[in-house]
């Protein structure tokens, strides 16, 4: 196969997986009810607080079911889909530099610094706090009450944090685990 050709299955590999990340968002805000009426969406309910996050990331009071669905569906696929895209990414001719343009070393500190400070409060947003839409005093007030909008926003949640643990992958461990393998073959001055 063509170097091009499969650069571009590679990308549409990746496109795929995304869109594949993105529907359950929607499919979530459009079918589950908005609040837990019922034997199977109490059920549901009594799952997501008992054996998963409960109520973490971004939800709503206007439609709780439906938003507590959508917050831990984000904390458990967010990893496992930018698994997924490292898995891609890492194929022979997806168009990965070999390794980080050469800067002075107290950039590369403030990019890794800066790095793993985004991804903390990321982090902390998405699985250890819940901000309510609804009660928002700012801008956010109106995804707390549209279930699709709510499901705009949190699929771009999604793909934030899926492409923030991808270049975390490759500023923590590709490039770095890439540096010693080349420092091993030639050890001055790397």
């Amino acid at each position: 196969m063509k170097t091009t050709e499969k650069a571009g299955l590679l990308k549409l590999c990746q496109w795929l997986l995304i869109l594949v990340s993105v529907l359950p968002i929607f499919a979530i805000a459009l079918w589950l009810p908005t609040q837990a009426q019922g034997q199977l969406p109490i059920t549901l309910e009594q799952f997501l607080v008992q054996h998963l996050l409960g109520r973490v990331g971004p939800w709503s009071s206007n439609f709780p079911l439906e938003s507590m669905a959508i917050a831990n569906y984000i904390a458990v696929a967010a990893p496992l889909f930018a698994a997924g895209l490292v898995v891609i990414l890492r194929q022979p001719g997806s168009g990965l530099p070999a390794r980080l343009p050469v800067l002075p070393w107290h950039r590369y500190l403030l990019l890794y610094l800066g790095w793993a400070a985004l991804i903390s409060f990321m982090v902390h947003y998405n699985y250890f706090t819940s901000v309510d839409f609804a009660h928002h005093r700012g801008k956010f007030r109106g995804f707390g009450f549209n279930p699709v909008l709510f499901a705009c926003f949190a699929a771009s949640m999604l793909m934030a944090l899926e492409y923030l643990l991808l270049l975390s992958y490759l500023l923590f461990i590709h490039y770095p685990v890439g540096w010693l393998l080349r420092c091993v073959g030639r050890s001055p001055g790397c």
